[in-house]
């Protein structure tokens, strides 16, 4: 048996690649665009009460009074210090709880839906003094545990359900910063106990998980003038079912459901 030899390969020349462009030419088109949204370049700063911590949030809106963020978002900005000599260490932490409380028998229930700290700098693993401005950057988890199951990580909420008992539920989330520079030896007399010298500034965060589908939605189904229904595009999937009447002189009858060809699965 004799085996034919392959034909021989010839190598594409790169002159007849086509041009990359941004825009579409006169024989191409667009089939979709996505655009992003643009990040947005406020910030917000909240300071302590004395002024001496300040926690800056970046990646804002202009006019927002609170830092907003989405699902899988990061939580991104940096605590300044006005006076870093005699600092000790710098922390950042992120909480979020969800309080339930029963109004007729006054009981509560708190669930920790998340909490995660970060050491932005400490007098014993870094060296020098405290820089006056420690930027941080802590991702928000997905979802939460109860003990039992995971769930998403649910948005900033507030609803009170009016009855007997009648319970009223807050879904809170928060930063806080925290700034140690040791004991105060003014503070320890035999009167006063030792106290601790330390910044502490904490701000609530929204937070709004938002979600949209992979393609957009199809212009809407127009109706039709000459028969009964809607005109069919190729936008719309179409499947037909029809009925048959039990009883003569009755017509069949018939029923139509149009999905969005997205959402039309071929098995």
């Amino acid at each position: 048996m004799s085996t034919a030899s392959l034909p021989s390969y010839v190598a594409p020349s790169f002159s007849r690649t086509p041009s990359y462009t941004a825009e579409p030419t006169a024989y191409e088109q667009r089939l979709a665009l996505n655009r992003l949204r643009p990040r947005p370049s406020g910030e917000i700063t909240k300071q302590s009460k004395g002024g001496g911590v300040s926690l800056r949030f970046i990646a804002q809106a202009n006019d927002a009074t609170l830092p907003v963020y989405g699902c899988g978002a990061t939580v991104e900005g940096a605590v300044e210090v006005a006076k870093p000599d005699g600092v000790l260490s710098v922390d950042v932490k992120i909480k979020g709880t969800l309080h339930l409380k029963e109004i007729a028998e006054g009981g509560t229930v708190t669930y920790e839906l998340c909490l995660s700290r970060m050491s932005l700098w400490n007098k014993d693993r870094d060296p020098g003094v405290c820089p006056p401005s420690l930027s941080f950057s802590l991702p928000l988890p997905a979802t939460f545990n109860d003990g039992k199951n995971d769930f998403p990580l649910p948005p900033t909420h507030e609803v009170h359900l009016n009855g007997m008992p009648g319970f009223r539920a807050t879904v809170e989330y928060s930063v806080t910063a925290y700034v140690d520079k040791g004991i105060l030896k003014k503070a320890a007399t035999s009167i006063l106990p030792k106290q601790q010298n330390s910044n502490t500034v904490s701000t609530p965060f929204i937070y709004y998980p938002r979600s949209r589908p992979s393609v957009p939605i199809p212009p809407p189904m127009v109706f039709s003038s000459r028969t009964p229904g809607v005109i069919e595009t190729s936008d719309w999937r179409c499947f037909e079912s029809i009925i048959p009447a039990r009883s003569s002189g009755v017509s069949d009858i018939t029923t139509k459901v149009l999905p969005p060809m997205a959402l039309h699965a071929v098995f």
